[in-house]
């Protein structure tokens, strides 16, 4: 959406590979578990191998930083269904914990429990459509 618009605009890609990864392993690491490995694809009309390496080489950098397999970056070209110059991407991450360990645990959960809210560092993957 609204940040691959910005990325395209500003000619740079990589921080989208980035935030690609760190959306899903967020997601995995929210129900207690270690995120293990990450797929991503990328659909346009016609394939930019420069934007195309710089994406991947975000989603890599993310799951290094993760400890997480970045194991398939797959590419779809389009023409028809994306206009020239868009495109999206999609991703999954796969995590394991043990089956005790998943959050949220309900079970354990009452009336007048504290939430505890970290600040953010900044704008992330759904915080650029509040932008708009």
């Amino acid at each position: 959406g609204t940040k691959l618009k910005v990325a395209t605009a500003m000619g740079q890609f990589h921080s989208i590979g980035t935030d690609l990864l760190a959306l899903c392993a967020n997601d995995v690491a929210a129900r207690g578990a270690e995120p293990l490995m990450f797929s991503s694809h990328h659909s346009c009309a016609k394939l930019d191998a420069q934007q195309s390496l710089q994406v991947n080489q975000g989603a890599a950098d993310g799951c290094h930083e993760a400890n997480c397999a970045f194991v398939e970056a797959k590419t779809a070209e389009m023409p028809g269904v994306y206009n020239s110059g868009t495109f999206d991407l999609v991703g999954f991450c796969i995590g394991a914990t043990e089956r005790g360990s998943l959050l949220p645990k309900r079970d354990t959960m009452t009336p007048g429990d504290v939430i505890i809210g970290l600040h953010s560092s900044g704008l992330h993957s759904n915080g650029f459509s509040l932008l708009r």
